[in-house]
């Protein structure tokens, strides 16, 4: 077939328009290259698409290097760019391992703490063996960053913030904190309310223990930690149950510590002559194990160290913690339901064997 219409086109027809010439173009102006060589026509100096040349780019250079005075600079190696950086990154992480503690934190080898005891030592007053459990380490490490801000505050290093655990159990919170950086801890065998009583509760920065769970302990702690105690800083590790009570002051400024992987386990050691063997155990009451977090007050220096735990602190710890300032912000596992009071249990029970099939 021809071109239009299906007439062909005369052999002496002049040729069609090129795309210089075309519909929605300039035609090119007199002296000018048409099609392919008025596009490819650069300036002297220039390669395609107006971006200099090699030789010219070397030719600047060189020009700038004469305003300069003729000084050459050298260049960083591509080794010496990578050392810099690894020494800055080296710098950094050790700076950030210093804030968050550790068994390096500080840059010296430290060996780790001792296994804890097998055996339940005696003691010089009397107790209830079920009390008696160790803290583990894991708890220590999750208060760090607080405890390290809290020294920050009072102008003093990790070794020197003053520690005070009033409730003695084989003393290997001693070396658990020893190994976080924290040198200065009391923690001796001896009857804390006998020490009260007689006045002679050592100097210290910032209460931190695990009390006993029976009987009225807990309660007498809170209400000495708040009220008896100068109003310095204390943590105290215990049941969620607390919050439920009704001796437990809910409106005070709290902040609450809660492991967000795995609830921690105690050390229990081994009681009447080694016949009750040593074991890792989670607290029960009624038959039934409950959850074990910090309850923290940080003094005149809490909102404070609260506001840089918004900020900076929780970055420390990755998600090892959650914190709360109040028991509705609990997580839903740490949270506790009021228990009944007796006569409300007695009901519940005759309810349930009231039910048919019973």
């Amino acid at each position: 077939m021809g071109a239009q219409g299906g007439k062909k086109r005369p052999r002496d027809a002049p040729p069609r328009p090129g795309p210089s010439a075309g519909r929605g173009r300039r035609p090119p102006e007199d002296g000018a290259e048409d099609g392919a060589g008025a596009r490819g026509a650069r300036e002297p100096g220039k390669a395609a698409g107006g971006k200099p040349t090699k030789k010219r780019r070397k030719e600047k250079k060189e020009k700038a290097e004469e305003r300069r005075g003729g000084e050459e600079r050298e260049l960083p190696t591509p080794e010496a760019g990578r050392t810099k950086t690894t020494k800055k990154r080296r710098k950094k992480e050790k700076k950030a391992e210093e804030r968050k503690g550790g068994y390096e934190g500080d840059g010296k080898k430290r060996e780790l703490p001792a296994p804890p005891p097998a055996v339940l030592s005696p003691r010089p007053f009397a107790t209830r063996a079920e009390d008696h459990c160790e803290t583990p380490a894991a708890a220590f490490r999750d208060v760090e960053p607080l405890l390290y801000r809290l020294a920050k505050r009072l102008n003093k290093a990790k070794a020197d913030l003053r520690i005070y655990d009033p409730f003695y159990c084989e003393g290997s919170m001693v070396a658990h904190l020893n190994a976080l950086g924290f040198a200065s801890v009391h923690n001796r065998n001896e009857d804390f309310y006998e020490v009260r009583r007689r006045g002679a509760v050592p100097e210290h920065d910032v209460l931190v223990t695990n009390p006993p769970f029976s009987g009225d302990h807990v309660e007498r702690l809170l209400r000495w930690a708040r009220e008896g105690n100068g109003g310095r800083p204390f943590l105290l590790l215990l049941p969620n149950f607390v919050a439920t009570k009704g001796w437990f002051d809910g409106d005070a400024p709290w902040l609450f510590v809660v492991p967000a992987k795995e609830d921690y386990l105690f050390w229990a050691p081994g009681r009447e002559g080694g016949r009750v063997r040593g074991r890792h155990i989670l607290p029960k009451a009624n038959g039934k194990e409950f959850p074990c977090f910090w309850f923290a007050f940080l003094g005149e220096h809490h909102a404070k160290v609260l506001h840089w735990w918004r900020k900076t602190g929780h970055r420390l710890h990755g998600h090892t913690v959650t914190v709360a300032e109040t028991a509705a912000e609990l997580p839903r596992g740490a949270r506790a339901e009021k228990r009944p009071n007796p006569r409300q249990r007695a009901k519940a029970r005759r309810k349930q064997q009231q039910q048919p099939g019973r």
